[in-house]
């Protein structure tokens, strides 16, 4: 890979968060700790036993994972719908950082043409673009239409015998936008006319905060189409990011044994005291408690911060997040005129202590980020599952650099 561009997102947030007061700007839970996971089990006796039991373990490559991945696939996917069984899940190191590593570097060749939803997790977009030889297209989702994905404007992009795959991330990070069904269904379609793969960053998929919400995945989809490869992990639902487990689930042998392969020289086995914690976690003791509290917490910040935002409606608007760990909102002066958000996350850092993330720099097509792109202008990403102090200390510092210091911030 040649010339990797900066992941901006984690040079952002770990160059400022050593002297941050209230930070706005993740997207994981508050970490669990052992006595707290044992707490929250249906069998508190057992979990103990088993947490209990770390002191005992071998500090080797672990035996086998054969229980985590059958928790993987019971907790997050639905058989009768997905087919998904523990023979289609690969456990990787590293979390989805790692999963989607090696999902995109086995998949991706030179001469391929990939095709990104956008705006994008950094590393989505930007091992697209590292690659040699490829041509990478944006899918542009459309602030002006509550982040809506156009499937027709999808169905121009496609090139049939040269796009090889689109990257997804559903429940999307930052918007909190989610595909609707219908729409997944069409992409499927589409993929299969057209012999593409498709990989989805499903790691946010278990936080829906909207009654009735569509919470399956894009494997309730491979009965119609199996190049299909979703990736999640411990992290952003289960407030275990501390522990670096992540998967990839296909039904494709062959992606599953590529990306073993490619595992072997980047990332080798998973760590066994990761492993037992991982397990006891997405069991059915503990995965469902776990994230009732994640959506829980996620949901009374949420009540926060649109009571923010209705006070502030003359400088601030988002469209609410209907999943996941984020908000993008957007912060404007007089005529709806977005502010420049590099300019005025770093204002607000200096003058409050509170840490934001500029959503053209962290989320935007490098060649566009020094240039503010027309649709990233303005917004910035806001956690949504962090500790609720947090949240009301933080809107409290914003509101007050609202009314002394907003000024000063250089519009875009």
């Amino acid at each position: 890979m040649q010339n990797i561009e900066t992941f901006e997102l984690r040079k952002w947030a770990g160059i400022r968060r050593p002297n941050t007061r209230y930070s706005l700007a993740g997207s994981a839970p508050v970490p669990l700790t052992l006595k707290r996971l044992a707490s929250l089990s249906s069998d508190p006796t057992r979990t103990t036993q088993v947490l209990g039991s770390l002191d005992s373990v071998p500090l080797g490559e672990p035996s086998t994972n054969l229980e985590l991945r059958e928790n993987i696939a019971a907790a997050l996917f639905d058989f009768e719908t997905s087919g998904v069984t523990a023979e289609h899940v690969f456990i990787t190191a590293a979390g989805t950082t790692g999963a989607n590593e090696l999902s995109l570097q086995s998949l991706i060749q030179p001469g391929d043409h990939v095709i990104v939803q956008y705006p994008s997790y950094g590393q989505l977009l930007g091992i697209p673009n590292a690659a040699a030889k490829v041509d990478v297209s944006l899918w542009r989702m459309d602030p002006a239409n509550g982040w809506a994905a156009n499937i027709d404007q999808l169905r121009t992009m496609v090139e049939k015998g040269k796009t090889k795959l689109i990257v997804l991330n559903n429940p999307h990070n930052p918007t909190g936008y989610t595909l609707p069904t219908e729409l997944r269904r069409e992409i499927v379609k589409l993929a299969k006319n057209n012999d593409v793969w498709l990989h989805v960053d499903e790691i946010f998929r278990p936080l829906f905060h909207e009654p009735g919400s569509d919470a399956s995945s894009f494997m309730d989809f491979t009965s119609e189409y199996s190049k299909v490869v979703v990736t999640g992990s411990t992290s952003k639902a289960w407030g275990l990011s501390g522990i670096r487990i992540g998967w990839i689930v296909s039904k494709e042998k062959s992606i599953r044994e590529a990306c073993s392969n490619l595992s072997g020289y980047v990332f080798g086995h998973c760590g066994a005291l990761d492993t037992v914690i991982a397990t006891e976690a997405l069991s059915s003791r503990c995965n469902s408690i776990i994230l009732q509290q994640s959506l829980a917490q996620a949901k009374t910040n949420i009540q926060l911060l649109d009571q923010f935002v209705q006070r502030n409606a003359a400088n601030v608007a988002w469209m609410k997040p209907a999943a996941g760990a984020t908000a993008f909102i957007q912060f404007r002066k007089g005529d709806k005129q977005p502010v420049d958000a590099t300019d005025f996350c770093n204002k607000l850092k200096a003058h409050t202590g509170v840490l934001l993330a500029p959503g053209s720099l962290c989320f935007g097509d490098g060649p566009e980020r020094s240039g503010e792109c027309q649709e990233l202008k303005g917004f910035v990403r806001w956690h949504l599952t962090g500790l609720t102090e947090v949240m009301e200390k933080g809107i409290a510092e914003i509101e007050s650099f609202l009314r002394d210091g907003f000024d000063a911030v250089q519009v875009s």
